[in-house]
């Protein structure tokens, strides 16, 4: 199909995307927050890591404001929280042929195989991509992780 052509798939592809986003967080939240009906979560894609002293976690974040990330731990659950604005339009008139990109909030729910040490824990923003480090074994206490640029 040649650029500009009509595809009704990739509209159901994005649909089938939202949805997995939709059941992934019902499998992980007790409870649906009220804006989700109106705004429903994209959910970024991982990649987890584990060492013989960290977990590491990478998210795919490409378009997010460092200030607009939320990243918590509690127990095992690291939970990435924020929302990726969508870019203003240079051009009025221009025409939307393709959306691939989710806008909106974004939570996406890592579970860990064991509490690891919250007072451990590191967070670097760099090139669209979110690093998390979190030292094995630990503390079992809530913890809000303060984003850093990595920028030089």
């Amino acid at each position: 199909m040649g650029a500009g052509n009509f595809d009704p798939f990739d509209d159901f592809e994005r649909m089938h995307r939202r949805f997995e986003g939709l059941i992934r967080h019902l499998l992980h939240e007790p409870s649906l927050p009220s804006r989700l009906g109106t705004q429903p979560y994209w959910t970024p894609a991982v990649d987890v890591y584990e060492t013989d002293t960290h977990y590491i976690i990478l998210a795919e974040l490409a378009g997010v404001n460092r200030e607009h990330m939320e990243v918590s731990l509690k127990d095992e659950r690291l939970t990435l929280r924020g929302e990726r604005h969508e870019p203003p339009s240079a051009d009025p008139k221009q025409r939307l042929h393709r959306m691939e990109v989710d806008y909106g909030p974004f939570l996406r729910m890592i579970d860990l195989p064991e509490a690891p040490d919250s007072n451990a824990i590191e967070a670097q923003y760099e090139n669209g991509f979110l690093q998390i480090r979190i030292r094995r074994r630990g503390v079992h206490r809530p913890v809000v992780v303060e984003v850093e640029s990595g920028g030089k």
